[in-house]
């Protein structure tokens, strides 16, 4: 049987070698590996040659070139692009995902996406080393349904936020900070938020104290009960301002919280 399987091994061989140099010669054959390693797609190559696009990834292989994935395909494409057709091209993927509604099942993964991606600012950094320092372990982006946030401590559902920008008080940010945070209370996390600007009040390590505190309260407060505190990056109580998020109107819209500084519960 071995003696069998070993004779026809070779016709095999031989047929395939037989296929292969009666098959017709693309115009472009020789160019093939060339032109692909330059940066033309498959697609592009089978257009040129006028073919199957099955037909140039075959020869490519025969030649020892691996074929590109849709990344590094995409990476040679606006490698090659203008800086207006690659602006053309964002537009029209944002346009293509205008108005889409999202399940919150969606919006749950892009969120669990987003903490694996560890995608942390410079200042988030420096907070998690500050609240290592007092003995306080956090995890950056950390997923709470379908939002993000900053960072979560490790011991005690307390959420901590970094916000650097005037945009999170404008636009699509503000519009949706009372629903967000709305969210993350009810899903029993305290909430820290440190609005931060680099000359008026910069981010120092005496925001961890806050935290600290913070964390201390939750753990020892009754189940379920929550705490929103708005604070300046060095740690100073801000100012009740509703660019801040923490003036009456939005306070008492979250219902049942303490704001940091208070001594009492604000109605809701």
């Amino acid at each position: 049987m071995l003696g069998r399987e070993a004779a026809e091994a070779p016709g095999e061989e031989s047929r395939a070698a037989a296929a292969k140099l009666l098959r017709p010669t693309l115009p472009y054959e020789s160019d093939l590996a060339r032109l692909y390693i330059g940066g033309m797609s498959e697609k592009a190559l089978a257009v040129l040659n006028g073919c199957e696009r099955s037909a140039i990834r075959r020869r490519l292989l025969e030649q020892g070139v691996s074929p590109r994935n849709r990344s590094a395909g995409m990476y040679v494409r606006m490698a090659q692009t203008s800086a207006a057709d690659r602006q053309m091209l964002t537009a029209a993927a944002h346009a293509s995902q205008r108005g889409i509604i999202r399940s919150w099942d969606d919006l749950c993964a892009k969120a669990i996406g987003r903490e694996r991606a560890q995608k942390t600012t410079h200042g988030e950094r420096l907070v998690a080393e500050w609240l290592r320092q007092l003995g306080l372990g956090s995890r950056p982006q950390r997923a709470i349904g379908p939002y993000n946030v900053a960072l979560a401590l490790d011991t005690s559902p307390v959420a901590v936020e970094i916000f650097g920008g005037n945009f999170h008080a404008s636009g699509r940010h503000a519009t949706r900070m009372l629903e967000r945070t709305k969210y993350l209370l009810d899903q029993g996390w305290s909430l820290l938020i440190a609005w931060t600007n680099g000359r008026a009040f910069p981010l120092t390590s005496t925001i961890a104290q806050p935290c600290l505190t913070l964390a201390q309260l939750t753990s020892a407060a009754p189940t379920g009960q929550r705490r929103y505190w708005v604070i300046r990056g060095n740690g100073e109580t801000a100012p009740r301002i509703a660019h801040y998020f923490n003036d009456q109107t939005f306070v008492e819209a979250l219902g049942g919280c303490l704001q940091f500084g208070d001594e009492y519960p604000l109605s809701g």
